[in-house]
């Protein structure tokens, strides 16, 4: 599942213009990594731990793993990203978001690229992660005033 993740650098530069524009975002990725306290990667934490950051976060940004469903139990807002895995089979959930990058081996449904590096993940733009998170992350504050 490793190679369907966003690499360090991109998740790294995703989570800095995304912190810059003021929204708390938890990072489902490989590594630890901790930006400042409103964006967590959670990494190796138990999965109370990561229910917890994932509760109090604007946003999860996830590849379709464990944690993309228990914040779709959580009614978080959700951007993920399928690689080829075809997003229809595995999304029960109005509040997710799909970024893909369709190329020509699109929906191969392997968990483990036969290519070597799945131009399905790393061909996404860091630009267009970061606007899907901020118009979802500003549809969810203007539903969230809406209730009130």
């Amino acid at each position: 599942a490793v190679n369907r993740m966003l690499s360090n650098e991109m998740n790294s530069q995703i989570c800095k213009n995304i912190l810059d524009m003021g929204i708390g975002v938890a990072l489902a990725d490989k590594d630890i990594i901790q930006f400042d306290k409103r964006a967590i990667s959670l990494g190796e934490m138990s999965i109370r731990e990561k229910v917890a950051v994932m509760y109090g976060a604007d946003v999860v940004l996830t590849p379709d793993t464990g944690i993309f469903h228990i914040a779709s139990a959580l009614d978080k807002p959700i951007v993920t990203y399928f690689g080829a895995i075809n997003p229809k089979l595995r999304i029960s959930s109005n509040n997710v978001h799909v970024l893909i990058n369709p190329v020509p081996c699109f929906p191969c449904d392997v968990y483990t690229c036969h290519m070597g590096r799945p131009m399905c993940v790393q061909g996404l733009k860091v630009e267009d992660i970061v606007n899907k998170v901020v118009s979802l992350v500003g549809q969810s504050q203007k539903i969230g005033a809406q209730r009130i």
